[in-house]
């Protein structure tokens, strides 16, 4: 059996059937925590109630495109997820989208119809990116800690 891979993941595409299929890879990846939308909108939506490891996002939707919520992602002040990897899943073929989704802080970008194998390569990789970013997180909160005690020993030093 897979190993679960603990990431929770926001899949965004407008299409039923990419989402099925998607969720079935991430289920065989062993990435089980998957929260779908149907629309930019609601991807806006969820990113401002929850927070998430990896994004998945089409660039074509209604309501909202996925240009749109990537440069809320990773340009808005407010956003927390702007070191979160953000995979583009699109049938687009202008290379101009392309280039805006990467300038915009795009992690990778996957062309419709994608091969399992491809797609897969990409999550596994920006898996690994999340577990970087979450051991440099827990170092520099232990960083944090250490000169936090260090500094309320050299007050208690200083006090006596």
């Amino acid at each position: 059996t897979q190993a679960r891979i603990a990431m929770k993941v926001l899949l965004t595409d407008d299409s039923r059937t990419i989402r099925i299929l998607l969720h079935n890879l991430l289920d065989q990846l062993g990435i089980t925590d998957v929260h779908e939308c149907q629309n930019g909108r609601e991807a806006l939506e969820q990113l401002v109630k929850q927070h998430f490891d990896l994004i998945l996002l089409d660039i074509h939707m209604p309501e909202a495109d996925g240009l749109t919520v990537l440069e809320f992602i990773k340009q808005n002040p407010e956003s927390t997820h702007k070191e979160i990897p953000v995979v583009v899943i699109s049938s687009d073929t202008d290379y101009r989208q392309i280039e805006k989704a990467r300038d915009l802080g795009a992690y990778g970008y996957i062309k419709k119809p994608f091969r399992r194998d491809g797609l897969a390569a990409a999550i596994e990789a920006a898996a690994k990116i999340h577990e970087r970013s979450q051991r440099a997180n827990r170092v520099q909160s232990l960083v944090s800690e250490m000169t936090t005690g260090e500094e309320s020993a050299q007050t208690i030093i200083a006090a006596q």
